[in-house]
């Protein structure tokens, strides 16, 4: 059995960091992360606790790899966590030859949707599609009428294509409630993090004005652990709850949220192109479509599918053995 040798982190020019793991016969694992604040743990503590460990123990690799990481005072343990989980997963992959969504279960379906940008969806087709709000609450009917003459203008554009209306906290209660009314005929099925201030009762009550029209409540916390989603989660505060792999503790905390939140009837979103997100999406009926976004692999090894002009629907990886 292979061994873990050596693990390596260095920045690259796109202001992300690459975490590669080697095992004794030269196989790697890569993952992935933003920002520099990778640099500020002890890699070398966290090489010398995983050398020598067997590359097929990666559960509990990973585990003596949080313990460690929750003694550092360093921010983004999490992304590190995340970038860890990836590497081993991906070494693991690799040195047993098989796909890494054989290793999640196999394929649950051929094929997943990807939600591109309105721009992007002007060049090439797409299932669904995101308009992001405009005018700003304090607009009133004016702000109003904007956003629902974009809404109208895109579903024209594209009729066969569904609507992610993404807010991003741009929206007060008043607003929101008057602006449902108008959602009916536009072809909005999705709505992202509608409200400025938010609060489970408001999300909730929200939510059902918005599942009567046929519409559902996206809410998007990139840092996400089991911990803090579980309270979203069982509150029922949203329909789809979107998660970065990259970021809320990679595929083995994303596994345990998407658990949790199938048993309480609550979808997940990956958000971005990365590897990992696909063929989570790809082993995961709980997952209706994935959202393109420029991912922490896109921006470290930028070849990622999804990203570099990569928007089709993205298939099965067949007998590939990268992650």
């Amino acid at each position: 059995m292979s061994a873990i040798k050596e693990i390596l982190v260095s920045p690259n020019i796109n202001g992300a960091c690459i975490l590669k793991i080697t095992d004794d016969e030269g196989t790697y694992g890569l993952g992935a992360v933003y920002g520099y604040d990778l640099l500020k743990y002890d890699t070398a503590g966290i090489s010398s606790l995983l050398k020598g460990r067997n590359v097929r123990d990666y559960s509990s690799s990973l585990d003596m790899v949080k313990e460690l990481v929750r003694t550092k005072a360093v921010s983004s343990q999490a992304e590190f966590i995340s970038a860890v989980d990836t590497a081993l997963f991906d070494l693991l992959s690799r040195s047993m030859g098989l796909p890494a969504l054989q290793l999640l279960g196999g394929s649950v379906r051929d094929s997943v949707r990807i939600a591109h940008d309105h721009a992007i969806k002007r060049h090439v087709p797409a299932p669904l599609i995101k308009v992001p709000f405009t005018g700003e609450p304090y607009f009133s009917r004016e702000g109003l009428k904007d956003n629902l003459h974009i809404l109208e203008e895109a579903k024209e554009d594209s009729p066969s294509s569904g609507i992610i209306f993404t807010c991003d906290m741009g929206l007060d209660q008043e607003y929101m409630v008057r602006l449902i009314k108008g959602l009916r005929e536009t072809g909005v099925r999705y709505i992202r993090l509608p409200l400025a201030l938010m609060s489970y009762d408001l999300l909730r009550r929200m939510k059902d004005l918005l599942n009567q029209e046929g519409i559902m409540l996206m809410l998007t916390e990139t840092g996400y652990t089991l911990m803090r989603a579980r309270e979203v989660i069982s509150g029922r505060c949203c329909d789809i709850l979107r998660l970065s792999i990259p970021q809320c503790g990679g595929l083995s905390e994303v596994r345990k949220i998407a658990s949790y939140s199938q048993i309480n009837g609550v979808m997940i979103v990956p958000v971005g192109s990365d590897r990992s997100s696909m063929v989570f999406a790809l082993s995961n009926l709980n997952t209706p479509f994935i959202e393109s976004y420029d991912s922490a692999e896109c921006i470290c090894f930028g070849n990622a599918p999804g990203c570099a002009g990569e928007f089709e629907t993205v298939r099965g990886f067949g007998n590939e053995t990268e992650l």
